[in-house]
């Protein structure tokens, strides 16, 4: 899904047996073969993400796709239409498993009920932050549970330039007000507001549309460190 102006709708916190009866709602009425229906014509592109750090060797896993029409922004990794399977075994990585999806009730009884070290909040968070749609609540329980709001990709790309990558505007306000480090740069040499910069001149080159926020983002990278 994506959005060309900002919306002021948050994602509702479901508990599990909410969640079954909205998904089974949602099937019966129709609207899923209709959204996938839409979705396949308008799709010109896909992303399959993969993350060497989990085990391949699990008998479970979780693949994410992602459809991409011609007025979103691609952003570094969105560009490939070859697909890659993302394996994951929820055992092996419970908290990342739940935070990935936007899980808040599994993520919170996860954290209120075993104890996690820096390296599984991290994880999880980078997880989170890889979500398209609003994910706020999960990234902000994780943040609160210790997670570094300045977590990196191997190659030094924070979560805060993960989300400029996408866009994701209630991503960079939650960062930016959890004092994340604007001025990090991975090894590319960028940073968060040379990503965006790169994404402004690749759509003006190309002819793409911009989402009306843009301009908040700029200002909330540019602003003033809180």
């Amino acid at each position: 899904m994506y959005c060309r102006q900002r919306s002021t709708l948050r994602r509702q916190d479901f508990g599990p047996k909410d969640g079954e009866h909205l998904i089974a709602k949602v099937r019966t009425s129709g609207l899923e073969a209709k959204l996938q229906d839409v979705a396949w014509k308008r799709a010109t592109s896909s992303r399959w993400p993969f993350e060497p750090r989990f085990s391949l060797l699990g008998d479970n896993c979780f693949v994410d796709v992602y459809l991409f029409d011609d007025e979103w922004i691609g952003d570094r990794w969105r560009f490939t239409n070859t697909p890659i399977i993302t394996p994951g075994d929820p055992v092996e990585v419970p908290l990342y498993s739940v935070a990935h999806v936007g899980d808040l009730h599994g993520l919170s009884q996860l954290l209120n009920t075993r104890t996690f070290d820096r390296k599984d909040l991290d994880n999880a968070l980078i997880g989170a932050i890889d979500l398209p749609s609003d994910n706020t609540d999960v990234i902000r329980l994780l943040l609160s549970a210790g997670a570094d709001v300045n977590t990196s990709l191997d190659d030094g790309t924070t979560i805060l330039m993960e989300s400029v990558s996408s866009l994701n505007i209630v991503n960079i306000e939650l960062l930016v007000s959890s004092r994340a480090d604007r001025s990090r740069k991975n090894r590319a040499g960028d940073t968060a507001i040379s990503i965006l910069n790169k994404q402004i001149t690749r759509a003006e080159k190309s002819g793409g549309a911009l989402p009306d926020f843009v301009d908040e983002i700029v200002k909330l990278l540019n602003s003033d460190p809180l």
